[in-house]
């Protein structure tokens, strides 16, 4: 079965927008609606602080016991102390909130510091620097400063390298892929400067190194602004071996994998791309975890009961229901999205 869709109007093509902008519009799409019953298997790239949502954080985290709060540079920082270091000025942010208008007012700042949810998106992070601005804490050193450790480390350990997380060619970001396949990575984190590294992409397709792609992430960071543009098109195109995960959904605003799944199928892969590519998606998220071969077998066969559940469900959708049917059908090209 094969979605069609025409590009006829790029204003309508909602991959090719913001991903701030469109939420409640992919939220309305036909497509949405399939992939969020479709079971995807494992998220393998994300951060624990950004998968829960905003309204979990701000009501139940910022209320626990012996939370920090300080004010730098107009810049909020939050974090957990017995006895708080001297690195900033600290003030505990229950002692804080016991002033009412004051707790209103940290509970404001502390909400925006915890989203990137805005009115106007390509106003508020131009660039990928100020996009980085907004949820970078500190920043990092490039693997090859960690080398000799990581060398010594049993080579029962597995790695799973963030590298290459970066639209510019040459420098220690993407550069980090090199001393990701030479310490034996498992996986690649993001890679989105990969097809810039042709010897390198290619040892990462004899190897079947799996390349992470989060594309919310690198679009709402400003890397990308079209999706048809993401160097994981080329990677699709070639066979690379691929995970799709989410990165960090509740900075903006959501929950799960249905929204990166969508923005892949619709702005990643082939027009032409239909459930049994979804299909190998989502396969490949247990294929290329950190499980061991009994588990991963085990995995499968649970998603496998799951995804005939849905593929049933599917079939029935489409015998029984029109709006299913112009989906699918070959001879009505309308423009789904």
């Amino acid at each position: 079965m094969k979605i069609l869709i025409r590009f006829s109007n790029n204003t309508t093509f909602l991959p090719s927008r913001n991903f701030l902008e469109v939420i409640s519009e992919i939220e309305k799409s036909e497509v949405f609606k399939i992939l969020r019953e479709l079971p995807k298997g494992a998220v393998l790239h994300a951060h624990e602080e950004t998968i829960v949502s905003l309204d979990y954080k701000l009501n139940n985290v910022s209320y626990r016991e012996n939370l920090y709060v300080c004010d730098r540079n107009n810049s909020l920082k939050l974090k957990f102390f017995n006895n708080p270091d001297e690195t900033c000025d600290w003030q505990l942010l229950s002692e804080v909130r016991q002033d009412l208008q004051q707790a209103e007012a940290i509970n404001d700042r502390i909400r925006q510091s915890l989203t990137m949810i805005t009115e106007n998106p390509r106003s508020a992070y131009p660039t990928v620097d100020k996009a980085w601005e907004k949820i970078q804490e500190d920043k990092g050193e490039p693997l090859i400063k960690f080398a000799d450790k990581l060398n010594a480390v049993s080579t029962k350990i597995k790695f799973f390298f963030h590298a290459g997380e970066t639209n510019w060619n040459g420098l220690s970001t993407d550069l980090n892929l090199l001393d990701a396949l030479l310490l034996n990575t498992k996986r690649i984190g993001h890679g989105y400067a990969l097809t810039k590294h042709p010897l390198l992409w290619n040892l990462v397709q004899q190897k079947g190194i799996a390349v992470e792609i989060c594309p919310i992430s690198n679009q709402v960071l400003s890397l990308v602004e079209d999706m048809r543009n993401h160097p994981a098109t080329t990677l699709f195109a070639s066979g690379s071996p691929i995970v799709i995960s989410s990165d960090d959904p509740g900075l903006w605003g959501v929950k799960g994998l249905s929204y990166d799944f969508y923005e892949a199928f619709m702005g990643l892969m082939s027009a032409t791309s239909d459930l049994r590519s979804l299909k190998q998606l989502a396969m490949n998220s247990l294929i290329y975890s950190s499980m061991n071969d009994q588990e991963k077998n085990d995995a499968l066969v649970l998603w496998q009961d799951k995804w005939d559940v849905f593929v049933n469900k599917l079939a029935d959708l489409f015998l029984n229901d029109n709006r299913w049917q112009r989906l699918f059908h070959p001879s009505l090209y309308h423009q789904y999205t």
